[in-house]
């Protein structure tokens, strides 16, 4: 099916497009994004120039990297010869390079540069549903025309010019006419409100995630089936199977943790709602040696992500370490933070872990049984659209172990 929207950005801001991506496809938008969508056998410029062309709006991530890249600058060039709708976002405090301003100088852009992101990128979602519902009404209008003019050829091929009946009004016509009118004013507002203030802000953000009533109780039964919505990243088939013999999703360790790029991890992996909320599993897993790991993960990507999980690590080997325990570790910017909240454990292999965020605050807790729950610590982190999941691996041995999930829950929080 054919796409509505290309989106415009430099590496660099891969994350935040994404973000915009994934919301415009949540509410119905189809979007057109490198690399994801270039065919292996099409040349990379080639299907740059043919998505632009076969666009409505075309969404410039706009930031310090974009700003002087000449790759974004020939995609803008594109979208103005083609006469398709621009709509800057504008991530940092920047103002546009000369040959940037000779196409957007004139056009109204919409500021991001204020937390929290997630609030910015509703109103594009709101920007661009209206922009290409008054294309789409356009369309119907023409449409309509044809349809009359075509009814009124027909009628003069049997009709003499003094029986002709009297002209009827078109109400669907009128109908579409002030449909448009309804949109144009909703975007005149939005242009009156949103012209850049000249206010000096921080050329960084920081994500702080909010309410959202969307959020609501996700539960996925291994014992049963695979729920829709999950993804497996590093897919080794030979290394899990559902249901187990155990009534689990059995996941066989790997001998690499997330930081090791481009190797198979076998993590299962869905999209986190927006909000606050936890995520709950009950697990089967006793690690025995240097570094097993199982447990709950929140993921953006190889050098942001952090998770809680049970985990071996010989006290002698590192200070940090307590053998067989919990253990909630947190990388940012491929950083990890020195403090990983290490709790021994000396119980059965069967163990309850709960993750929650609030606002840019993710705490850890495990339990026994399922209802008296025990808090290992705090981490903050400032995730843009991370995903989350069921995260295993960090096996050192030739013959690891396996883990046994039985349910996984989503939970909304206030």
């Amino acid at each position: 099916m054919a796409h509505e929207v290309f989106i415009s950005y430099s590496s660099k801001d891969k994350v935040i497009a994404d973000a915009v991506c994934a919301k415009l496809e949540e509410n119905k938008i189809r979007v057109w994004i490198a690399p994801r969508d270039v065919l292996p056998s099409k040349d990379f410029a080639e299907a740059v120039i043919d998505a632009i062309d076969d666009s409505k709006v075309f969404v410039l991530i706009w930031s310090e990297d974009s700003n002087k890249s000449e790759h974004i600058l020939n995609e803008v060039n594109r979208a103005f010869s083609k006469s398709i709708a621009v709509l800057p976002f504008r991530i940092n405090d920047v103002e546009p390079t000369k040959s940037l301003e000779y196409y957007i100088g004139r056009t109204h852009w919409l500021d991001a540069i204020t937390p929290p992101i997630e609030k910015h990128i509703d109103e594009l979602v709101d920007i661009v549903q209206a922009i290409l519902g008054k294309k789409r009404e356009e369309i119907q209008a023409t449409e309509t025309g044809y349809e009359h003019a075509n009814s009124a050829q027909l009628a003069n091929a049997h009709q003499t010019q003094k029986d002709l009946p009297r002209p009827k009004h078109n109400r669907r016509l009128y109908g579409v006419m002030l449909g448009c009118l309804a949109i144009m004013a909703i975007i005149v507002r939005w242009l009156i409100l949103n012209q850049p203030t000249g206010i000096t802000v921080p050329s960084t953000f920081q994500l702080i995630a909010t309410d959202s009533p969307a959020i609501k109780d996700f539960v996925n039964i291994f014992s049963e089936r695979m729920e829709s919505g999950w993804s497996w990243m590093g897919e080794d088939k030979s290394h899990w199977k559902l249901p187990s013999s155990a009534g689990s999703l059995q996941i066989t360790l790997k001998e690499k943790g997330w930081y090791d790029k481009g190797l198979p991890h076998n993590w299962l992996l869905r999209d986190s709602p927006m909000g606050n909320f936890a995520i709950e599993i009950k697990m089967g897993f006793l690690p025995i040696s240097n570094f097993q790991f199982a447990g709950l993960i929140f993921y953006q990507d190889d050098g942001n992500a952090l998770h809680l999980g049970r985990a071996y690590c010989d006290e002698h080997a590192f200070s940090s370490c307590v053998g067989d325990g919990i253990y909630f570790d947190s990388a940012k910017s491929s950083t990890f933070d020195p403090a990983n909240f290490a709790t021994p454990l000396s119980h059965s292999s069967e163990i309850f872990l709960r993750l929650t965020r609030e606002g840019n605050i993710y705490s850890g807790y495990y339990s026994l049984d399922g209802s008296t729950w025990i808090k290992v610590g705090d981490h903050k982190q400032d995730f843009i659209s991370p995903r989350i999941g069921l995260y295993t691996g960090q096996s050192t041995v030739e013959n690891p172990i396996s883990a046994d999930f039985y349910y996984f829950k989503v939970i909304p929080l206030p």
